[in-house]
């Protein structure tokens, strides 16, 4: 999937990376499906200004590269770190503000979520364990 994104509006917006995942990317969709696409910032300070405004203009310019899809827009930074390595490891940059900063991202959000991994598994264990 070739697409051309609008460089000067996610510069303008203070873009980091744009990453196509879910479905879509692991060729797993379905006609029902969404386009999840996650975005990270490199400076969230226009973000928080005007949050509405930004949300509706990054929409706009993926509903012009994917008319026809329903759109599930994520804040990568503000999900949860499991979101985060799915997105990272099975999706791919659609945009990079810097070219090497999907890779540099991954790395990122890989070395958290293993840190993450750990407490998580206990929490999985502590909830199966009471539920027995």
């Amino acid at each position: 999937m070739a697409i051309q994104l609008h460089t000067s509006t996610l510069k303008r917006l203070r873009v980091r990376l744009v990453i196509l995942f879910g479905s879509a990317a692991t060729d797993s969709a379905h006609p029902l499906s969404d386009l999840d696409i996650g975005v990270v910032f490199a400076d969230l300070s226009l973000q928080r200004q005007d949050p509405v405004g930004v949300y509706g203009e990054l929409l706009a310019e993926m509903q012009k590269h994917f008319p026809d899809q329903k759109i599930d827009l994520v804040y990568l930074d503000e999900t949860a770190p499991g979101l985060r390595f799915r997105a990272v490891t099975q999706g791919w940059p659609l945009y990079e503000a810097v070219t090497g900063g999907f890779a540099e991202y991954r790395a990122e959000v890989m070395l958290r979520y293993f840190d993450f991994k750990h407490y998580e598994n206990i929490f999985h264990a502590s909830v199966l364990g009471q539920s027995s």
